[in-house]
């Protein structure tokens, strides 16, 4: 690397002009922002420009992608850029973000009635124990919405099931506010922490099915022999005999065939007086 000497301003003072002392070979140097960094040893601005001349995105822009939520891998890849070169800027906004995080847990859930007494934070741990659910493996993390309010989330896993919950954070008195965004959110925040997560309706229970025959051949009908009518001359034919029907034995009946009253006597010994 050859040493160059600083020998002044070019005529347009755009330019400063440097030479090499050994071969006397001069060269010009734009004075722009960068090199007025360099002179100063602001190496911050000059990670900056560097930055803003290779990517397409600018510092703040960066800033505001990893204040929406963005992770630094998704911004260096959309200004097509390194990670190490997004981390100085995302730096500040992640311990932000952070920061928001933790002041949500001291928020208070609102609910019907109002605010709850407990914090966030002692609801879901108390989700979470009655569930056998681990909090402490669980994420929490915030970021700016759309609206410019805070947006809480929880990141935890069931199983193979990946869940997040999301509240709203108003910054406040006494911790502020979490109004739930959905579904998870508002499971973890309810007074019942004994329901479940997610509800899964009952499934019918339906009858088995009648097995029906087999649908083959069809069987040969055989006449089955019919009684020709009779003749005069025919024999006499046998009939079969009927069974007679039990009949119900009647109360025995008195004169004029109303039924008889049993007698004070019939009723205390029990024998019927034999009467004439």
């Amino acid at each position: 690397m050859r040493t160059l000497r600083v020998i002044g301003l070019d005529a347009d003072g755009r330019s400063v002009v440097c030479e090499d002392a050994e071969r006397g070979q001069q060269f010009r140097v734009p004075a722009d922002e960068q090199l007025r960094a360099a002179a100063r040893g602001d190496l911050s601005r000059l990670g900056q420009i560097e930055i803003e001349l290779e990517s397409q995105l600018r510092p703040k822009e960066i800033q505001a992608r990893i204040r929406a939520g963005a992770t630094v891998e998704q911004v260096a890849a959309a200004a097509g850029v390194p990670a190490q070169r997004v981390e100085r800027y995302a730096h500040p906004v992640l311990l932000e973000r952070s920061r928001a995080a933790q002041m949500a847990q001291g928020g208070h859930p609102l609910r019907p009635d109002g605010p709850a007494v407990e914090t966030l934070l002692q609801v879901v741990a108390s989700a979470f124990t009655v569930r056998s659910q681990d909090l402490d493996s669980a994420q929490w993390d915030a970021w700016r919405g759309e609206d410019g309010r805070w947006v809480v989330q929880l990141r935890w896993r069931t199983g193979r099931s990946d869940n997040r919950a999301h509240w709203r954070f108003q910054p406040g008195a006494h911790g502020g506010t979490i109004t739930a965004l959905d579904d998870h959110a508002a499971d973890l925040v309810d007074p019942d922490p004994t329901r479940p997560l997610r509800t899964v309706a009952p499934v019918a229970r339906l009858a088995p099915a009648v097995e029906q025959p087999e649908l083959g051949e069809p069987e040969p009908v055989t006449a089955s022999t019919t009684s020709e009518p009779r003749t005069a001359d025919a024999g006499p034919q046998t009939a079969e005999p009927q069974t007679a029907e039990p009949q119900t034995a009647e109360p025995p009946r008195g004169h004029r065939g109303r039924p008889r009253m049993p007698s004070w006597e019939d009723v205390l010994l029990g024998v019927r007086s034999q009467r004439g």
